[in-house]
């Protein structure tokens, strides 16, 4: 009995993420080629792969498609098989699957990818008036959008280690502030957390100090909120040689100007403002230094 058997394999690359197969086997005669595009795991991916076989036996067709949707996941598979023997059957099998998470935490809830371990959901505040919040990694590519099927929500693959997201919100109001841009938390295993993205406190004001000497050029104080008690937490600002200043992280609402303890100006933030308040010039009563 001759049980010699020969097998050949051979993969190529085409450069990133396409490869090709070519492959034979004298057990059962069988030739197969193939094609494939690697997935990257990344938000609107397309990846699969093409093959052609045949044996003794039978031929095939096979192909599976894979796409990565901000909302799911989803693959399609399909392969057509014809009898090599006298009657010549052919077979046709076809699936697809569809996967996707709904998580709620804090009052809101978001679609996404499923995951294992947890979930974050990022909802905008009513101050980004339906901008697009966007939540991406390290790298700078997005892991979750917001849209018309609500916020943004990312998936946790992996608990009890710290997640960090950076923020990108399209369009973001000019001169609006979002603090540190980077939200994180540390799941465990199950857990859903909200986070809102942006803040009454987003507006930034601009504008001079006079005194009846001229600019207040040079000077440091504090921004406080009008009826506000305690100065120390109002936020500092600056003036440069000609006056100007600019302080932001301010919501709608009247401020003082305080310089070494004394008010020296006010101004008003309105309500309807949108990103940069320009509140001109404000004069202070008496010389400062």
């Amino acid at each position: 009995r001759d049980d010699t058997r020969f097998g050949i394999n051979l993969t190529t690359r085409f450069g990133g993420r396409w490869s090709g197969v070519a492959r034979y086997d004298t057990q059962n005669d069988l030739r197969e080629v193939g094609i494939s595009r690697a997935s990257t795991g990344r938000l609107n991916d397309l990846s699969g792969d093409l093959r052609f076989s045949e044996d003794r036996t039978q031929q095939t067709i096979a192909g599976d498609l894979r796409y990565i949707n901000n909302r799911f996941d989803a693959e399609i598979v399909s392969n057509r098989l014809v009898s090599n023997l006298t009657d010549g059957e052919t077979r046709q099998e076809s699936l697809w699957r569809v996967s996707t998470m709904i998580g709620y935490a804090d009052g809101a809830f978001g679609i996404g990818r499923s995951a294992r371990e947890g979930f974050v959901i990022a909802t905008g505040h009513p101050t980004l008036k339906g901008a697009r919040v966007s939540l991406t990694d390290s790298s700078g590519y997005p892991v979750a959008n917001s849209g018309w099927f609500g916020p943004a929500l990312a998936g946790v693959d992996r608990g009890y280690g710290v997640r960090r997201y950076e923020l990108e919100v399209d369009p973001l109001p000019e001169g609006y502030d979002l603090g540190s841009g980077v939200i994180s938390a540390f799941p465990g295993f199950g857990n859903g957390y909200r986070f809102v993205v942006g803040s009454d406190a987003s507006h930034t004001a601009r504008g001079y100090l006079m005194s009846p000497e001229g600019p207040v050029a040079l000077m440091g104080g504090l921004i406080v909120a009008a009826e506000a008690q305690d100065e120390a937490q109002g936020k500092p600002f600056f003036t440069n040689r000609n006056g100007r200043f600019i302080a932001d992280g301010l919501a709608p609402g009247r401020y003082r100007l305080v310089i070494k303890g004394r008010t020296v100006g006010e101004f008003v933030i309105p309500d309807n403002a949108e990103g940069v308040s320009d509140v001109g010039e404000i004069k202070t009563p008496g010389p400062v230094s």
